[in-house]
């Protein structure tokens, strides 16, 4: 499991680095994801894309993407 609550506009880069650590079956939880809807756009738009990940929104709180990566996914 990774939790990413960090500094919004870095989301993107960070999206290779995640997938590669994020092993399969594993869950991302981000924060924030409500509040600062238009910081993460292109953050949600990279998971929405990708084939091998499945993505939730929780509307609690501040908003919370719960993306998991497809158990027999590799990278």
């Amino acid at each position: 499991m990774i939790f990413l609550d960090a500094e919004r506009p870095a989301y993107v880069a960070y999206w290779p680095d995640v997938l590669r650590v994020l092993k399969g079956g594993g869950l991302l939880v981000t924060d924030n994801v409500l509040s600062h809807a238009d910081e993460v756009r292109e953050f949600r738009q990279l998971a929405t894309e990708n084939p091998r990940i499945s993505e939730a929104l929780v509307p609690i709180g501040a908003g919370v993407l719960l993306i998991v990566k497809q158990p027999n996914a590799t990278d």
